[in-house]
């Protein structure tokens, strides 16, 4: 792990993104309130099929994480295309 931090030291990226980085993850109640509590509780009332739901709740975030990080490049193109007819002054 402590070389992969080197790694990212020795490519200009400063200890800071990386402490950003590691607070953000670790350190977001969220996760936790949706991961612990949320779907633990929605799994209990499965019963048997606990593994299912968690299986769903993997593929669903999956999904999700791979939309959330496909879509900027998409929205970008849309963002920048010119309008028929648009004013080129700002």
């Amino acid at each position: 792990m402590l070389t992969v931090f080197a790694g990212l030291a020795g490519l200009g990226l400063g200890l800071s993104l990386i402490t950003t980085t590691m607070l953000l993850t670790w350190l977001n109640p969220h996760v936790y309130i949706d991961t612990v509590v949320m779907l633990a509780s929605i799994a209990a009332t499965h019963g048997d099929e606990r593994s299912l739901t968690a299986g769903g709740a993997v593929a669903a975030s999956l999904v999700w994480f791979t939309a959330l990080g496909s879509a900027p490049p998409v929205s970008a193109a849309c963002c920048t295309r010119r309008r028929p007819g648009a004013s080129s002054t700002r």
